[in-house]
């Protein structure tokens, strides 16, 4: 059920997304020229399927950093075997995570045949705020990964640099 959840907040969020890609824009260059017709609903949300693929591509990535990690476990004592166990179980669920982003990015990129339809383009309140919220969990999320991943290339360095057995 969690990963049904985080798959529909993931897919939640794209789509919340594209109501704020226009949010910064400068408002001169809006008046300089006429606004370029803007791409329907589905059009932006096809476009946006490329957050939940990458994030599928990540969870396959992460899963198999994990399997990996479990298949140099060699020791037969209960603490090696149990940490073994939870590594292919973790990997499992990030399997399970990519599969399912992948199945919202196949459903985004299938809303892009949607038609355009009238809509008012200025939420309320709540709206903002739902947009504002989602803006900084996406900042501090970019965050996150890009920590993430320097920590990890340190660590592909220290090992490299580390004698061999």
């Amino acid at each position: 059920m969690n990963r049904i959840l985080v798959a529909g907040m993931l897919a939640l969020g794209v789509v919340a997304m594209v109501g704020t890609a226009n949010a910064g824009k400068d408002k001169k260059a809006a008046t300089a020229a006429p606004a370029p017709a803007k791409p329907s609903c589905g059009v932006m949300i096809k476009e946006m399927a490329a957050l939940p693929t990458k994030f599928a591509d990540l969870m396959a990535a992460v899963a198999d950093g994990m399997d990996g990690h479990a298949a140099m476990l060699t020791a037969k004592d209960a603490a090696t075997t149990a940490e073994a166990a939870t590594m292919k179980k973790l990997a499992q669920d990030h399997r399970d995570l990519g599969t399912a982003a992948k199945k919202a990015a196949a459903d985004m990129t299938a809303a892009g045949t949607l038609a355009a339809s009238p809509q008012d383009h200025k939420p309320d309140a709540k709206g903002l705020e739902m947009m504002q919220k989602q803006a900084t969990l996406e900042k501090e999320m970019a965050a996150m990964m890009t920590k993430h991943a320097e920590d990890t290339e340190k660590m592909i360095a220290q090992m490299k640099s580390a004698p061999a057995k």
